[in-house]
């Protein structure tokens, strides 16, 4: 869809998400990014960091496309169409939402893999970011990382963002207005000891798309701005990742690698 839209309208989409690509190399040599997803046999802590972080870059194209299909089909298409924008738009931020997640989980599992720390016993449900937190400030309390982990743990964005994908994956996907009946299953006293099921449409609306759309963009931008700590933290001498140079499959030695 974003080869649909005039260059200005791109140009307003690009700049209302950093790109995650972008903010790596300002980091690390172009050559780093090569293993955004590749098959290379790295050590495991700068694996999971890599697969986080190709995550990470895939919510960014999510968050563009959502954004490209609700201009589209909301103010470009002839004649314009609410529902479908609003359709389109939701597809591609569930799809943010997942990656966001999973961005995370692979990112504090790398970086307690390099500190050699462990969590503590699970608390019910609690998130794997708030048992980082706490695991963290036993073992290392005066860690650079720790305060950005606490702000991305109080970020409302964020907060919100992991509350919508943990109701979608572990109990309903929530109601979104304007996208069809909301109906809801409640158990019904039929007679004395026999109870059934039916159906209503009462479940009142979670979100709305205008609502959904900064909160993405300020979840993924919270993201990032932790990633680029831990990053910088595990590799402050880039030491990781020319170890990780020479295992690069299909580089001859004489090639040039861009640095």
């Amino acid at each position: 869809m974003r080869g649909e839209l005039p260059n200005d309208r791109m140009g307003q989409i690009h700049s209302k998400f950093p790109c995650a690509l972008e903010a790596l190399g300002k980091i690390y040599p172009r050559w780093a990014a090569w293993f955004l997803g590749s098959e290379a046999r790295t050590k495991p802590v700068l694996r999971g960091l890599w697969d986080g972080w190709h995550l990470l870059c895939e919510a960014n194209l999510a968050l563009e496309e959502s954004e490209a299909c609700w201009i589209w089909h909301s103010e470009l298409r002839n004649p314009p169409n609410q529902t479908c924008a609003k359709l389109f738009c939701l597809y591609y931020l569930d799809d943010v939402a997942l990656r966001l997640e999973a961005s995370s989980w692979h990112m504090l599992t790398a970086f307690r893999e390099h500190l050699h720390f462990k969590l503590g016993k699970a608390e019910g449900r609690k998130p794997l970011l708030a048992r980082t937190i706490a695991a963290l400030q036993r073992k290392a309390p005066r860690s650079p990382v720790l305060g950005s982990l606490r702000s991305l743990n109080s970020n409302a964005a964020w907060q919100k963002c992991s509350a919508y994908r943990d109701r979608w994956c572990h109990n309903r996907r929530p109601a979104i207005a304007g996208l069809g009946p909301i109906l809801t299953l409640g158990r019904l006293d039929i007679a004395p000891g026999v109870r059934g099921f039916g159906f209503g449409t009462t479940q009142p609306v979670d979100f709305t798309i205008e609502e959904l759309r900064p909160m993405f963009r300020d979840a993924y931008i919270a993201l990032l701005g932790v990633y680029l700590k831990v990053m910088r933290l595990m590799s402050p001498r880039k030491s990781s990742l020319r170890a990780v140079r020479s295992m690069l499959v299909g580089i001859k030695s004489g090639r040039r690698l861009g640095v």
